[in-house]
């Protein structure tokens, strides 16, 4: 599979509802372009809707959602394939105008490494 081509600066990244999904944001580390779920490589974000396990999980969940759709919206300049998740999902690494999609979440505090071989408990309070 291919990755689609670049994005414009100001392109439409919406958050994902019940619509088709073409370009949109599922989560921090999810996101739909060009008809195809990607998930960002090497980050874990915390969980929104059904998936948080508590609030403050679901704030920061959302908080780095809109920080992946500010990023996104930025233009993306290239997306280099890492292989499929488990979940069917490609990895992809992302280079916007903003910079690398992953380090910036991670930068905001939003998001963990992943594969740490453990999960980060997102509802503690340390």
């Amino acid at each position: 599979m291919s990755v689609p081509a670049p994005s414009e600066a100001g392109a439409e990244f919406p958050l994902c509802g019940n619509e088709k999904r073409h370009h949109c944001v599922v989560d921090g580390d999810t996101f739909w372009y060009g008809g195809t779920k990607f998930r960002l490589y090497e980050i874990d974000a915390p969980e929104v809707g059904d998936g948080a396990k508590c609030q403050q999980e679901y704030d920061s969940g959302m908080k780095a959602t809109y920080l992946l759709q500010s990023i996104l919206q930025s233009g993306i300049t290239s997306m280099t394939e890492h292989g499929q998740d488990r979940y069917g999902r490609t990895l992809v690494s992302v280079q916007t105008g903003s910079g690398d999609a992953s380090g910036l979440i991670l930068q905001a505090g939003l998001a963990e490494p992943f594969g740490r071989g453990v999960r980060v408990d997102w509802c503690s309070n340390g």
